[in-house]
């Protein structure tokens, strides 16, 4: 049975959902709100468990686990590198003082955190020293990022949709290719016993 295979089609159309996720904190100028944060998470996951499921309603869910999972593995790594890669060049060239704003956010959410509060001033300056190296090499950091956590993120919605995408033949074992039995009980009783 041949396969259709549109796992580029998919994961090019989950980066595009990705990416406005991602743009709409810097259209709207609100970086506080957590919403953004873990939105992109929720996205990447169920957007590849629905690409699982369309691909196998799409093969009439006639395709073992391997395979469901395998799809929905390389779609939300093509979404990841797409979106990750498209990210980059609008940071470095259509919103180049974003990384600067976002750096003065994360300095301030630093200091101001209730979390840090207990920390000592040495301990609270070697912390801004590593968000301050980490936003000058902001780019490497959100290639290295978003390639990861896409991976991650995708290895979790890859199973879910290998899981939730119901199958025809849920048979391990095909018809085919069952284990023959050397004797079945019946013919065990029917042998003449010594």
């Amino acid at each position: 049975m041949k396969t259709k295979k549109p796992a580029l089609a998919h994961g090019f159309i989950l980066s595009i959902v990705l990416l406005l996720n991602s743009l709409m904190p810097i259209i709207i100028q609100d970086y506080k709100t957590s919403f953004f944060q873990w939105s992109g998470f929720i996205i990447l996951v169920g957007g590849t468990a629905i690409c699982c499921w369309l691909f196998g309603k799409d093969n009439n869910h006639e395709l073992k686990f391997g395979k469901l999972f395998s799809h929905g593995f390389k779609t939300a790594i093509i979404a990841g590198i797409i979106s990750t890669l498209i990210m980059v060049v609008l940071y470095k060239f259509v919103f180049p003082n974003e990384i600067v704003i976002q750096r003065e956010i994360a300095i301030e959410k630093l200091r101001t955190d209730p979390s840090t509060q207990k920390l000592q001033a040495s301990q609270l300056e070697a912390a801004e020293s590593i968000t301050n190296k980490m936003f000058d090499n902001f780019i490497s950091v959100l290639v290295f990022m978003g390639v990861i956590f896409s991976a991650l993120i995708g290895l979790i919605g890859a199973l879910l949709g290998a899981i939730i995408t119901s199958k025809k033949n849920a048979n391990v074992f095909p018809k085919d290719s069952e284990p023959e039995p050397e004797k079945t009980m019946q013919a065990i009783q029917e042998e003449p016993q010594p």
